[in-house]
């Protein structure tokens, strides 16, 4: 059998010698460096692990897609819990902190102060930029911008606040309000004490041309006071007078004749009044009301002296009479005789009351042969009448 020199001389499972391909360690020397080969003498002691062990300690270990590397990119699917540090009060802590390729972070924890949820934006790793926490107030959150001159920019089309919204600035004391600058940025300016107006309203007295004089021009730039008053406008005070030749079309003023108007009752002279006279004058006239106020020159008779008269009515006597007083009053019965009368029962007696008014109303009563109206009359009445028919 002929062997080559990349071949050696074995026997095989038959017993039969054979040629097979040198293994390399055929033609490498001893040694402990790379490119040779230990000894047979040479022991595996407890530095390595064995079989077991490994298997062991590997049965503790995620897979390599089931963890989350330190380095290189990776996507992580599901829910992450990272449990935060032990708590310490009044002291701003992370629970997260993701750093960005420009040297700044993103911070996820719990804010110092007021023990809020926190995330923190830092542009620069270290110095917070935004810090955006819940307040302890229900339903309120705080945005913080802690820098120095620190500006918000929205780039949005429209920013929409719902319900009962309102904006705070507790940086400031005084009222003030909002505005854009040059940047587009929003800020917050003080109430101007003056408010200049792109147009102005312009007061002239009379046409004037002089400003602050008879010219007044206001813009809202300064506050502005104008008195207008009668002589700076030309106009007469409310109060002032003219004299006659001062008017033109005066009315002519008619002749007044001073006549005298007199009043008299019965020819004699009540009161007098003239045309021109500068006082009120009042004509009291007397209208009689009872018989007692009449001049009695005709002598007629009143009822307390009547005993016995005498008409005629159709033809026939008519007779009244009266008896003494009955009473210790001066009360008087009166009797009407019409007993020869046409129409003796439509006859009566009236008796009236200073008024006039009727007091009491009597119709001849037939009795037998006669017919009478018989009527008592009392002190209260004041005048008595017979009626014939």
């Amino acid at each position: 059998m002929l062997a080559t020199a990349d071949q050696v001389v074995v026997t095989d499972s038959g017993k039969k010698i054979t040629s097979i391909a040198k293994g390399t360690a055929f033609n490498k020397n001893f040694g402990t460096t790379s490119g040779t080969v230990s000894e047979g003498n040479h022991t595996h002691d407890d530095r390595y692990y064995t079989e077991s062990e490994v298997d062991s300690k590997l049965s503790g270990k995620a897979n390599d897609n089931a963890v989350v590397k330190l380095t290189g990119a990776q996507t992580v699917s599901g829910v992450k819990t990272f449990n935060a540090p032990a708590n310490t009060n009044g002291t701003e802590q992370a629970t997260m902190k993701i750093k960005t390729a420009n040297g700044g972070a993103i911070i996820l924890g719990k804010e110092g102060t007021n023990s809020g949820s926190m995330i923190r934006l830092d542009q620069t790793d270290g110095t917070c930029r935004l810090r955006f926490r819940s307040s302890s107030t229900t339903g309120a959150m705080i945005w913080e911008q802690p820098e120095s001159n620190s500006a918000v920019y929205m780039d949005v089309a429209n920013v929409h606040f719902r319900g009962a919204s309102s904006i705070y600035f507790n940086q400031y004391t005084s009222a003030g309000y909002l505005y854009t600058d040059s940047n587009g940025l929003i800020k917050k300016g003080t109430m101007p004490t003056s408010l200049k107006n792109p147009n102005s309203f312009t007061l002239k007295l009379n046409g004037g041309t002089t400003e602050g004089t008879n010219l007044f021009t206001y813009d809202g730039s300064v506050a502005k006071s104008v008195n207008i008053t009668a002589s700076n406008i030309g106009a007469a005070t409310s109060r002032h007078t003219h004299t006659k030749s001062e008017i033109t079309d005066f009315p002519t003023i008619p002749t007044v004749n001073n006549a005298t108007l007199t009043i008299k009752q019965n020819g004699t002279n009540v009161a007098t009044f003239t045309a021109n006279s500068s006082t009120n004058t009042t004509a009291n006239i007397t209208v009689p009301t009872h018989t007692s106020h009449l001049f009695n020159d005709s002598n007629f008779v009143t009822s307390s002296g009547v005993t016995s008269i005498t008409l005629k009515a159709n033809g026939t006597g008519l007779s009244v009479n009266s008896t003494a007083a009955i009473t210790s009053t001066g009360e008087r019965i009166y009797t009407l005789d019409s007993s020869s009368a046409g129409n003796a029962a439509a006859n009566k007696v009236i008796l009236r009351n200073a008024t006039g008014s009727i007091q009491t109303e009597k119709l001849a009563v037939s009795s037998g042969a006669t017919t009478k109206a018989t009527m008592q009359y009392n002190s209260t009445e004041d005048c008595v009448e017979f009626v014939f028919a």
